[in-house]
């Protein structure tokens, strides 16, 4: 029996008349597993990811790909295409992340929080991916410094 800690993940969920495909969970802990559930059936499978997976956050333009951010103050982003599952580094953020969360406005933007910088200080900065160029930026930020934080969108 393994333990799945510091679990983050990301949804190939309900879009334009598509229902709902499957979850993802990265394993975290320095692991690179990756453990997809098929809906409805509930069917787990394990798919390992080009990354390893500390403290991390993911997000997903519905039915066109899956974002998983590395953390541990590293910048890197791998991109999960559906349905397939093949995976590629897309366009790293800004500046290093470390315990973030994203979430994502389908067919617009994907969003990861930074949390913590570099220098070991919280903040409130959010980067944003846009769909389908993966153009990343710094966009307004949260009122407050962030940190072990969460996050979901009303999509």
């Amino acid at each position: 029996m393994s333990i799945l800690a510091r679990f983050r993940g990301v949804v190939n969920s309900f879009s334009q008349g598509y229902p709902a495909v499957a979850g993802y969970f990265s394993m975290g802990d320095g692991a690179s597993d990756v453990f997809k559930w098929a809906f409805p059936s509930d069917t787990v499978s394990t798919t390992t990811s080009g990354l390893v997976f500390s403290q991390h956050a993911g997000f997903a333009n519905p039915a066109v790909a899956g974002y998983f951010s590395a953390s541990d103050f590293l910048p890197d982003v791998e991109k999960w295409a559906f349905p397939s599952d093949t995976t590629s580094f897309t366009t790293s953020a800004p500046g290093g992340m470390y315990r973030n969360v994203g979430f994502a406005n389908p067919a617009v933007a994907g969003y990861f929080s930074q949390s913590l910088d570099n220098d070991f200080l919280f903040v409130p900065t959010v980067f944003k991916w846009a769909f389908p160029s993966d153009a990343v930026s710094t966009t307004t930020p949260a009122p407050e410094n962030m940190y072990q934080n969460a996050g979901f969108a009303n999509a």
